[in-house]
């Protein structure tokens, strides 16, 4: 059963093959985020086998907006600012190549449009990003809608590039992880996983049909209190070693195919078929096609 591709713009479709200001002086990066399927983070200055259950992960900087553009204070309520949703999503869409429908889509199910809503495991705002990734992206507030719409739709755009853009596994991923994902060969068998993504795609479809502009007033007095944020376990090394010791998860369902990629990712599935440029990958409920130039081995 094949997915339908998510839409993207194609002026930007090739645009994010490595994050920006990653690129050293001799074109590679000088530092690489690998994530543990556990959530852990793995930072180091080489590339390493880490084995199966780490995800080469990197992200760049996000871009700021000019306040004045998106933002304006509301008139007799002088602790309370109006943001331009609609400019904030068109503007870091167009500049990942992703539809504004479905970044509007996953703001809807991750926070329902509250841009102080905190999860038990501690992703912040309308996005939901864990802490460890807005660091990484220069995010200096997540409760900042614009600043957590750039992390957000930078995330997102790469997970779409990490499966292909591939919606159902690119959603799985936003929800439970790339590394899950990649260890189940599909979407994971997680309860919250199965039910977010055809709520997103079924909001990604209302909103293109029809999307009215949305604007989001924010009260600053409500923002919530560093002391009452749920503490996030991170681990953050350079020049590692040794591969952390994570909780453990449900085992993974027996592999027939493992196929290694060029960049560092692994990828499972039940079998494989070879088709012009690549092969198709088959997984538990679907299929994703890989390009040769991709593959480093099949096993």
């Amino acid at each position: 059963m094949a997915r339908a591709p998510v839409e993207i713009q194609p002026s930007n479709e090739k645009k994010r093959r490595l994050p920006r200001y990653l690129y050293g002086e001799n074109g590679k990066p000088p530092i690489y985020v690998y994530q543990h399927t556990s959530g852990l983070l793995l930072l180091t200055s080489k590339v390493k086998d880490v084995g199966p259950d780490y995800v080469l992960l990197n992200f760049e900087p996000i871009k700021k907006i000019t306040k004045t553009q998106v933002v304006r204070k509301v008139k007799n309520e002088p602790e309370v600012e109006e943001f331009d949703l609609e400019e904030i999503i068109r503007f870091y869409s167009k500049d990942y190549g992703l539809h504004p429908a479905l970044v509007k889509a996953v703001i809807k199910c991750e926070s329902d449009f509250d841009p102080f809503a905190v999860s038990h495991c501690g992703a912040r705002g309308l996005m939901q990003l864990m802490p460890m990734t807005a660091m990484e992206m220069q995010v200096q507030d997540s409760f900042d809608p614009e600043q957590n719409i750039g992390g957000g739709v930078q995330y997102l755009a790469r997970m779409l590039e990490l499966f292909n853009n591939d919606l159902e596994l690119a959603l799985a991923a936003y929800n439970a992880g790339p590394g899950s994902v990649l260890k189940y060969g599909g979407i994971p068998p997680f309860k919250e996983t199965r039910a977010y993504v055809p709520k997103v795609i079924s909001y990604y479809e209302r909103y293109k049909r029809n999307s009215k502009p949305v604007t989001l007033k924010v009260a600053l007095k409500k923002k919530p209190a560093a002391d009452f944020l749920p503490e996030v376990e991170v681990v953050e090394m350079v020049e590692v070693e040794t591969v952390v010791a994570s909780p453990p998860l449900p085992p993974p369902p027996a592999d027939k195919v493992i196929v290694v990629l060029k960049n560092g990712n692994t990828m499972r599935g039940n079998s494989y078929e070879k088709i012009e440029n690549g092969i198709r990958l088959i997984l538990e409920n679907g299929w994703v096609d890989i390009k040769s130039e991709h593959i480093t081995k099949i096993s």
